[in-house]
């Protein structure tokens, strides 16, 4: 694997992370 289909890998990675815990918080904050 080259580094730049690592970096790309490592991006989606954490543009998934991010949307998930976006989510998350959306619905947790939305619990009285």
């Amino acid at each position: 694997m080259t580094g730049r289909a690592f970096t790309v890998f490592i991006i989606m990675i954490a543009g998934a992370i991010g949307s998930w815990c976006l989510v998350f918080w959306a619905a947790w904050s939305r619990t009285p």
